[in-house]
């Protein structure tokens, strides 16, 4: 849609659940996960429509082989669909680099939830964190040198900022609470300084740096 609400129109018309859509830097493509795949592989007496309805009500069984969400590409009129993983796992939550060279991503595949990224046409996958613990919701920098994301690393839910590689990974909210959902400010001429917007807590908004 427009920035004013106006002029929506629907991309995806699958059954199954799309969601978590991403621009490319040049906005000539959108990087989204699905769990479309699904339907290829489910097992004879598996009611697709109660999968559908399953995924919708969020349950997301990660442990359960219907649940293959993969990550797909698609125009930005909903055309030329791709499909960049295919993996056993669940694989959600993309975010394109602002380069537009790659895509950073959440999968179970190594047993735990973990920050991956991939070119942008499905090679060259990539573990950035390894933690043992659960990583998701990864945000790059408006300059690519580095990825927010939320883990429970520390017994609790706080977002961490690591380099685009995966190293020298740090913690930014160690205070008691759930937070979530990092986004970091544009680059509108501040200093060189990085800065990430944190999800407010309650009391008011946390701006870390």
């Amino acid at each position: 849609m427009d920035a004013d609400g106006q002029n929506q129109r629907r991309l995806t018309f699958d059954v199954s659940f799309d969601g978590y859509p991403s621009w490319s830097p040049g906005g000539d493509r959108i990087v989204f996960a699905s769990g479309r795949s699904i339907f290829v592989s489910v097992q004879a007496g598996v009611d697709s429509v109660e999968i559908a309805a399953a995924e919708d009500e969020y349950l997301e069984p990660y442990d359960d082989v219907t649940f293959d969400h993969e990550i797909f590409l698609i125009d930005p009129d909903g055309s030329n669909l791709v499909q960049l993983t295919r993996s056993p796992s669940f694989d959600t939550d993309p975010a394109w680099s602002p380069d537009g060279n790659k895509i950073a991503f959440v999968s179970n595949r190594d047993g735990s939830d973990d920050i991956w990224f991939m070119d942008i046409d499905g090679t060259h996958l990539v573990n950035l964190t390894r933690s043992g613990s659960d990583d998701s919701a990864p945000a790059w920098s408006p300059d690519g040198r580095k990825i927010a994301f939320v883990s429970n690393r520390n017994s609790q839910q706080d977002i961490f900022v690591m380099n685009a590689d995966g190293s020298h990974s740090f913690g930014l909210a160690a205070a008691p609470g759930r937070d979530h959902a990092p986004a970091w400010m544009p680059d509108l001429g501040f200093e060189t300084r990085d800065r990430c917007l944190l999800c407010p807590r309650q009391g008011g908004p946390n701006l870390g740096f």
